[in-house]
């Protein structure tokens, strides 16, 4: 029996271990907010990449809202990357008085190749690049965020990435709450230490420096996990600009979701085999707390396995009468719920979206389960475009 108990609490060990990194980040997210960052001294010119695949239906609200910044239009020169489309996006771009520009390439598909697409059209009369993707609105300060961080010396940024969430869609409150905790308290958390936010996809700022000198070179299934790495390879780490909101669309079922989640995991599974032991080791090697994060980050699994895994741990702890069991179980339960607590507090959540997350969270959390676990032992095909109303 002790045999069982040993196996079973070293089973359990990383579970716990990783629910008490993320309830340790939760109490550094929910400290009282930084004094307000000085305006910057000098009004930088930006470059707006916004890559679209088939986005004729959503690119209007993207370019009113980007139409709507409170940034002079003089500094400010937006590229619509119309990739692999066969309906209006570019049509739909130029009559809003946009630039666009068309790519057709069946055998290399994915933002990742958009992107560089996108860099190659560019002139040189920009002092920032910053990535929206074409089913998003941006919030009015997004550049005058950005430019504020890049008066400071900071060179890679992340603008607060989430989804715009239906009124009649529980598992789209559900889903929008499982992003405010990966994109919003997360990097709360690693900012107070010096990590790396990490990059998201969408509201991506570099400076010129950093593209001048690694352009953009990953075309996975997670592109933009794949850059992070790069960079964070480099040196650079990635700074969280909280002031700064993007919003996407959200898929209204999780049937419409699944393409995209089942791709976040393969491209996160990737990246972690490849690049969180090297990365890890780099880390303790060079003492940069960064590079260690970020491995930690890569290897922790989502939050709907740790809750099956460790709830589920839960009466096999007490039937064995295992202190040690039920001790590390609950103390695992206990930072998961501190956890998921943060992310209704840092994002204030209303209580009506609270109440419909938590009504969906069971159904939610088998499906994410399961396709994490397909991702385990599989990958997409190839990329795939989100289904959105």
């Amino acid at each position: 029996m002790l045999a069982v108990r040993v196996a079973l609490f070293v089973l359990l060990l990383p579970f716990s271990a990783s629910s008490v990194y993320l309830g340790a980040l939760s109490c550094l997210a929910m400290l009282p907010g930084r004094s307000k960052r000085a305006a910057a001294r000098t009004l930088r010119r930006f470059a707006i990449l916004v890559p679209a695949r088939n986005e004729e239906q959503a690119l209007p609200a993207l370019l009113a809202s980007l139409d709507a910044l409170d940034y002079p239009r003089d500094l400010v020169h937006t590229l619509v990357i119309a990739d692999n489309c066969d309906d209006g996006t570019a049509s739909i771009a130029r009559a809003c008085g946009f630039e666009a520009c068309e790519r057709a390439d069946n055998e290399r598909r994915g933002k990742g190749y958009a992107l560089a697409f996108g860099l190659m059209q560019l002139s040189g009369d920009h002092d920032a690049i910053v990535c929206i993707d074409g089913d998003c609105t941006v919030s009015p300060n997004l550049l005058h965020a950005f430019n504020d961080h890049l008066d400071t010396g900071e060179q890679v940024l992340q603008a607060y990435y989430n989804m715009n969430t239906p009124q009649d869609s529980s598992t789209a409150a559900v889903r929008s709450l499982a992003l405010a905790l990966v994109h919003l308290v997360r990097p709360l958390g690693k900012s107070r230490f010096g990590g790396s936010t990490g990059l998201k996809g969408s509201g991506m700022c570099f400076s010129r420096d950093v593209i001048d000198r690694f352009g953009w070179n990953v075309f996975g299934l997670a592109e933009d996990i794949e850059q992070h790495l790069a960079l964070l390879r480099h040196g650079l780490r990635v700074d969280f600009v909280r002031e700064a909101t993007v919003l996407g669309g959200a898929p209204s079922t999780l049937a419409d979701a699944q393409g995209q989640h089942s791709r976040w995991e393969a491209g996160r599974l990737i990246a972690a085999r490849a690049e969180a032991l090297p990365l890890l080791t780099d880390g303790l090697r060079s003492r940069s707390m960064a590079k260690i994060d970020a491995a930690i980050e890569l290897l922790i699994p989502p939050i709907s396995v740790l809750a099956i895994v460790i709830g589920g741990f839960l009466p096999v702890a007490v039937a064995l009468r295992s202190r040690s069991l039920i001790t590390a179980d609950a103390v695992g339960i206990g930072a998961l719920t501190l956890y998921v607590g943060s992310g209704f507090v840092v994002a204030r959540t209303p209580p009506a979206e609270i109440a419909r997350s938590l009504a969906a969270a069971p159904r939610f959390a088998i499906w994410k389960a399961r396709l994490y676990l397909r991702a385990l032992v599989s990958k997409p095909a190839g990329w795939e475009s989100t289904q959105r109303d």
